[in-house]
């Protein structure tokens, strides 16, 4: 798949209804993971966070509750939820700890997700976002880790640019994650594999890093 078929799948994470969801209410449904496959989202009222990906009997689910860390827009948790599709898109395993550079590639696509969706619309709107993304110790055991700063801006111009053609190192980077996820998939979930796959994947961030 793709970079830029991965990026309209992600696209897709948020299916909201109409131009009066945020008021009425927010659905979560339509993401998928780096294969394409439809990752479950399961409202979990019990969940002691917003939202935690964890590996089902069938693949991939997306558990989140509504009602964790209550200070939190509908926006801010959709991007969440967006930021937690992403990483499975990416090819990231369902409940790992992702390292800086991941956590922040998953936030930006977590961005374009919003801005696709037409909840970006207004000027304030991503500065209000990351006003909410400012948590305590205690809040941080809530929310998809690492603890880490957030830059929302500097994605936004990313994320207005799509659609459009990938480049070179963006198309190298993703099959090189796609090939660290396909080693996982034949190796299993032991901590040797787990491990394996990490410095896979940040051998690819590196990689990508120095183009």
């Amino acid at each position: 798949m793709s970079v830029a078929s991965v990026r309209a799948a992600l696209a897709g994470a948020l299916i909201l209804a109409g131009a009066g969801a945020m008021a009425a209410g927010t659905t979560y449904d339509g993401c998928t993971d780096y294969r394409g496959r439809k990752v479950q989202s399961i409202q979990d009222l019990s969940l002691p966070a917003v939202v935690q990906s964890m590996e089902g009997v069938g693949g991939a689910v997306i558990r989140y509750n509504p009602t964790a860390l209550s200070r939190l827009s509908d926006r801010t948790r959709l991007f969440l939820y967006a930021q937690a599709c992403a990483a499975l898109n990416l090819g990231y395993p369902a409940g790992s700890a992702l390292s800086l550079s991941q956590a922040r590639r998953a936030d930006c696509w977590g961005v374009t997700t919003l801005s696709r969706s037409g909840l970006l619309s207004h000027s304030g709107d991503l500065a209000a976002i990351q006003a909410e993304l400012d948590f305590s110790d205690a809040e941080w055991a809530q929310v998809p880790g690492p603890r880490r700063g957030f830059d929302l801006g500097a994605c936004r111009s990313e994320a207005l640019r799509i659609p459009g053609a990938p480049s070179a190192a963006s198309e190298q980077w993703d099959a090189c994650v796609h090939r660290c996820g396909d080693h996982l998939f034949h190796c299993g979930r032991s901590d040797a594999c787990m491990s394996t796959f990490r410095q896979c994947s940040s051998e690819c961030d590196a990689a990508r890093s120095g183009q």
